[in-house]
C-alpha cells in the first residue's frame, strides 16, 4: 500500500508544474502558516507542514522532494486544473513528488510531515 500510493501521488500529482519556477508559488512563501523551514542549504531545503483538520493550503509548488509522514492524516489534494485526489497517509510513510504545483485540505487527523526539497532538482 505504501508504494502503491508513492507511485499515485508521483503520478498524479508529479506533472503539474507547467513551466512554473520554485519561486513563484514557493510553498514556504505562499503558506508560511503551515510550511516551516527547519534547515536550508544550496542543495536541500527541510521543512515541516503542520495541520489541524479543516485547514487548507492554497496553490503552491515543489521541485523534487521527499515527505515523511510523522502523523496519520487524509486529505484532498487538488491540481491546476481542478483534479483533486483523497490520499491517506500514515506515520513513517515516505512519499517521493516530482515537481509538483498543488493545493490541499486536510480533512481529517493531524498533518505532521518532514519535507526535504531537492534544490536544482528541475
Amino acid at each position: 500500500m505504501k508504494r502503491s500510493l508513492t507511485l499515485v501521488l508521483a503520478f498524479v500529482l508529479g506533472g503539474g508544474v507547467s513551466g512554473l519556477t520554485q519561486s513563484s508559488k514557493d510553498a514556504v512563501a505562499v503558506d508560511p502558516t503551515h510550511h516551516h523551514v527547519i534547515m536550508e542549504n544550496p542543495r536541500v531545503r527541510v521543512f515541516e507542514v503542520l495541520a489541524a483538520p479543516g485547514d487548507k493550503s492554497s496553490m503552491h509548488t515543489h521541485p523534487p522532494l521527499v515527505a515523511v509522514s510523522l502523523n496519520k492524516a487524509r486529505l484532498r489534494m487538488t491540481t491546476p486544473d481542478g483534479k483533486s485526489s483523497i490520499f491517506d497517509v500514515n506515520p513513517g510513510q515516505a512519499i517521493w513528488m516530482e515537481n509538483v504545483e498543488h493545493s490541499w485540505e486536510l480533512l481529517a487527523g493531524q498533518l505532521h510531515l518532514v519535507v526535504v526539497e531537492v534544490k536544482g532538482g528541475r
